[in-house]
Order: C-alpha cells, then structure tokens, then sequence
C-alpha cells in the first residue's frame, strides 16, 4: 500500500511537470523588453545608446553672443521577447535631449548652466558667463518610454572639446570730431568698434582718459600749475586726472579747458595723456582703477601757453590739434 501510493505521487508529479511545460508552450510568453542584452537573449544585439557627437557650429566664442553646437544622429536598439518567446531587436525612433554648459574650475569640469537645445543642436547665451574661463556644452540623450516600455537605456552625454570664452575688445579707435568751440576751448570727440562687430556688447569695458602732468610741481595727488609763480596759471588739478565712460557708448569726448591765470606773462604747462581700455567682471572698471589691464588705444602731449604774438593770447596744442584765445 504505501509503496503503491508513493509511485502514484511520483508519478503525478512528473504528469504535472510536463503538464506546466505544455502550458508554457501553448500559452505562449509575455511581452517583455530589454535595454542592454544577455546571452540568454538570443538573436538580440541590444546595447547602449549610441549619441551623436557634440560641437562647436560658430566661430571664435564671444561673450555677449549666442554660441550655436551641433549634434550628431542617436541611434538605439532594445531586445524585445514575443509572443512566440523568440527574441529580436527593435530600433529605437525617439529620444530627448537636454544641455548643460559646463566650466573648468580647479581641473574639474562642473556643471555651471542650463541652456536650450534638442536632439539636432543647442544654444548657448554666453552674456552672463564670465570670459577667460574655458567651458564646453553637455549634452544628455535619453530614450523614450514610447518604444520600449521597460526598456529605457541610461542617459549617454557626449560632450563639445573645451574652449575660451573671449570678451570683446575696443578697436578702431579714432577721433571724430576737432572744433575750437571758443574762449581757448579744443573740442574733441572719439569713436571706437568692438572686435566681436557688437559695441553694444562692450558693457563690461570702460574707456578712459589719463593724464599726468610734470611731477616736480605734483604734490598730495595734485598739481600746481603756477610751477611755484614761473606762470601765470592759478588751477590747481588731479594728477592723474582720469575720467571714462562704458565701452558700449561707442563714443567719448574731451573738452580741454582754459586754466585761471592771475595775469599775462609767459608761461607754460605740459601734460601727457593716453586713452585706454580694460574689460572687468562683473562689471566694467572704474577709470581710476589701476589694479585693471590697461591697454593703451592713443597718447599725446597737451601744451598750454601764455604768449605774446602781437599781443598776449592763451594757446593750447594737442597733436595736430590748435585752439587760441585773445588776452
């Protein structure tokens, strides 16, 4: 008896174990995906997602411009079980693409903004980054659910080569406009461009004007331009004196004025000035701001005199430039 029941229990066991096989078989297997593949998945060659390259589309990187970069073709492919249980792949037809622009700090590329893009290119809007740094776009692709549900990929990033984030700079200095407006008065007025083609985006430059004067008459950051009573000049003035305006005026001018005097006899006052420029972050230099780069635009000598040409005239000369005033 118990040697009869144990073999009639083997034996359902071994009934019911090819029953649930046939089951298997003739129920068929559900639905499945995979975004990488395994061995097991025969006949699939489900890998990662394969993300076009990152670059740079314009042409020297300018702050203050849109920065275009381009992006290569995604492709994917996710292993996919049937009905049937046969494995095989599918091709992925959508992805989603975000940007980041990224900056070198302390030999470590970190993530530094957010900017606009899709899975053909991005943009970036480079007016709010500071310039002299090195910065490249990041670009994350990812698949989409519509495809394969269950079988998202990781996100794959691909990165633009590293490059310089330049500020503009003033160029074609010139001056404008030259007048004696009157009284001893010479008028001047400047122009200038920006190498990136934008004045308007020379907003962190100042443009100046320095001038100093001869230094044995020059005490407590003034000078006394009565040379200690050889002329007849009584002003006393900054030196340096130096004023500026931002680079993005595109235009300055100077106005060189008459000096008190206390009466006519022959006297003379010379002074040295230079036109600069210097870019700041974030936010343009002040004209006295020495610690800034200075570069050097335009120098003169400015001559005032006091003289007697057929009777006593006030003259003041710079370069090319000429204005009197009877005494």
């Amino acid at each position: 008896m118990r040697g009869g029941r144990l073999l009639t229990l083997v034996a359902v066991s071994v009934i019911f174990g090819a029953v649930g096989v046939r089951i298997a078989q003739a129920c068929g297997c559900s639905l499945n995906w995979t975004a990488g593949n395994r061995a097991a998945h025969s006949g699939c060659t489900a890998g990662p997602i394969s993300a076009g390259t990152v670059s740079y589309a314009g042409s020297t990187l300018w702050r203050h411009h849109n920065a275009p970069y381009a992006k290569g073709s995604n492709s994917d492919k996710d292993c996919r079980q049937d009905a049937d249980c046969s494995f095989h792949d599918i091709a992925e037809t959508s992805f989603t693409c975000s940007w980041k622009i990224q900056c070198y700090v302390d030999g470590v590329w970190v993530d530094v903004g957010t900017i606009s893009g899709d899975c053909t290119g991005g943009n970036w809007d480079t007016t709010a980054y500071e310039p002299g740094k090195e910065y490249r776009a990041k670009c994350g692709t990812n698949d989409t659910p519509a495809d394969g549900p269950g079988g998202d990929d990781a996100v794959a990033y691909r990165y633009s080569a590293g490059q310089t984030l330049w500020a503009p700079t003033v160029t074609s200095f010139q001056n404008s406009v030259a007048t004696c407006p009157g009284g001893g008065v010479l008028h001047l007025e400047y122009t200038w461009a920006s190498s990136c083609g934008h004045v308007a985006h020379l907003d962190k430059v100042t443009v100046r004007e320095k001038v100093t004067y001869e230094p044995a008459y020059t005490a407590g950051g003034w000078h006394d331009m009565s040379h200690d009573g050889a002329n007849c000049f009584t002003s006393s003035v900054a030196d340096p004196t130096t004023l500026g305006v931002v680079g993005s005026d595109g235009t300055g001018q100077d106005n060189h004025g008459v000096p008190a005097m206390n009466g006519t006899w022959a006297s003379y006052c010379q002074a040295a000035q230079v036109y600069q420029w210097a870019t700041g972050w974030p936010s343009a230099p002040a004209a006295d701001d020495e610690s800034a780069s200075w570069n050097d635009l335009a120098s003169y000598t400015i001559g005032r005199y006091v003289e007697n040409v057929g009777g006593w005239r006030y003259r003041i000369t710079k370069g090319g430039w000429e204005c009197t005033n009877g005494l």
